[in-house]
């Protein structure tokens, strides 16, 4: 079943992406050179997690060095107090040498683009039975948006307001009446659903149903007993590695393969400038060059990583352009238009 993309309007968690992946905050014990050292190497970790889409980055030998020169891909740095009165560095790091880096190595690079996960989440405690929303304070949002966060996985919670229980209860997402939850996502502005039923199956532990829903299908799992944190975050981390999979692009030295992409309606220079930043903003795209300009269209020539595909990908994530419906004309369409492809036929896209 396709995924409907529509309005926001649903409660965030977990939202990460821009230059934000290339910065994490992490506990010290103190001011030291040596705690600063090891925490550089503790941030540094979890953004090689984040755009690499590799758990433990530090455990596969071609990412390993890239661990050991952490110190000279710091932007910067500077050592906060926590809400318990402890202290945390927070480092940033050059995110172009970062990539650099990565794709030297030939491994894949997991980008800015990020797939906005809408999940439903239903939990049983022996009687206690309950949907996780977006405004829970029981501490399993947090738990959520803790592993999201390390991941850079942006999360979205249904609000749970007169509108979905109309559509949801409990007893849908236990029993995997999974369309009516799919019917009830349309709200969302969701690239992808995720849908967890936890159960505790002991003193102390908890055990997972996952179904992880995507444009091209649906995968399901099932995870051990765990605590509730661990059995919370494995779902996380399964939902991201499948993503990975799914949207890094290819690194090594090859440049990419050539497209041709047109972009009309460009009736402002202002027009023209944001859509050349937006492309250029892309993971996918290597190289950008301007073919024509003539009235409100012009045709860029563009090195892209992975093909195709990818950029469409790239661009189905973004919030900027969506691909036109079959049979709207351009001149019935407002704002820009791109139409992209190495051969005859160009599928056609224009601004949200």
């Amino acid at each position: 079943m396709a995924l409907c993309v529509l309005a926001m309007s649903s409660a965030a968690a977990g939202e990460i992406g821009g230059s934000a992946l290339y910065e994490a905050r992490v506990a010290v014990d103190d001011r030291s050179a040596d705690a600063r050292r090891g925490g550089i190497r503790e941030a540094g970790i979890i953004v090689l997690a984040r755009i690499t889409g590799e758990r433990d980055p530090q455990e596969h030998p071609e990412l390993s060095a890239i661990v050991d020169e952490l110190q000279s891909l710091v932007s910067r740095y500077s050592i906060e107090t926590d809400d318990d009165d402890g202290l945390a560095l927070r480092v940033r790091f050059d995110a172009d040498a970062m990539d650099r880096e990565v794709r030297a190595t030939g491994h894949a690079l997991w980008g800015r683009e990020r797939p906005r996960t809408l999940v439903w989440l239903a939990m049983r405690d022996g009687g206690d039975r309950r949907l996780v929303r977006g405004d829970d304070g029981s501490g399993v949002l947090a738990e959520l948006t803790e592993t999201a966060h390390r991941r850079g996985l942006p999360l979205l919670f249904p609000l749970m307001d007169l509108e979905d229980r109309a559509k949801v209860d409990f007893a849908d997402i236990w029993g995997g009446f999974d369309d009516q939850v799919l019917e009830a996502s349309a709200r969302y502005n969701a690239n992808a659903i995720l849908i967890g039923r936890l159960e505790r199956s002991g003193s102390n532990a908890w055990s997972g149903r996952w179904t992880l829903y995507q444009p091209d299908g649906a995968v399901r799992w099932r995870g051990s007993p765990e605590p509730r944190r661990q059995a919370l975050a494995e779902g996380l981390h399964e939902t991201a590695d499948r993503m990975a999979l799914r949207f890094a692009v290819d690194g090594g030295p090859d440049g990419g393969d050539g497209l041709k992409l047109r972009v009309r309606g460009l009736n402002e220079l202002e027009d023209y400038v944001a859509v050349e930043r937006y492309l250029q903003s892309l993971t996918p795209v290597e190289q950008l060059r301007l073919e024509s300009l003539e009235r409100d269209t012009a045709i860029f020539l563009i090195q892209s990583r992975g093909g195709l595909r990818t950029l469409e990908q790239a661009i189905e994530l973004g919030d900027r352009l969506v691909r036109a419906e079959s049979g709207e004309q351009s001149a019935e369409l407002r704002g820009t238009l791109v139409e992209m492809s190495p051969v005859e036929a160009l599928p056609t896209y224009r601004l949200r």
